[in-house]
């Protein structure tokens, strides 16, 4: 993942000129030059793979909910989580994100099932047992 650290690009003033104000960061960094008349941002695309984030591949929690609440769309899960992998390894973006979502969605399904059914079998038991 790539964080912003340059003092320039903040999330409240966005991008600004360089020559504008950088004496501490000149201190701070005395190898760093500063041009007075150029900005921090061009204004274009950023370059490929940077700012953008890449989509998780839910592969923990795929195996984690498969093993523990249903296996069968957890299975489901893991082969979307393994196609998320792959789509990112091939640099298919658009892909990724569509079987990461998927994966994620499976995940949560199968976690809140799970969490029902185990649920349902202590009230079924102490009903069971106290009736």
């Amino acid at each position: 993942m790539w964080f912003v650290t340059d003092p320039l690009h903040s999330r409240e003033g966005g991008c600004r000129a360089r020559g504008s104000g950088d004496a501490l960061q000149r201190r701070r960094n005395p190898q760093q030059r500063s041009f007075p008349n150029s900005t921090a941002c061009s204004g274009g695309p950023a370059p490929a793979g940077r700012g953008q984030h890449l989509p998780k591949d839910y592969l923990v929690e795929s195996v984690l909910v498969t093993v523990f609440c249903c296996l069968l769309t957890g299975v489901i899960a893991l082969i979307y989580s393994h196609e998320t992998r792959a789509a990112l390894s091939r640099g298919d973006m658009a892909q990724a994100n569509v079987a990461s979502k998927k994966a994620q969605s499976l995940v949560l399904f199968s976690l809140l099932f799970g969490l029902f059914a185990s649920i349902s079998w202590v009230i079924y038991v102490l009903v069971a047992l106290y009736l």
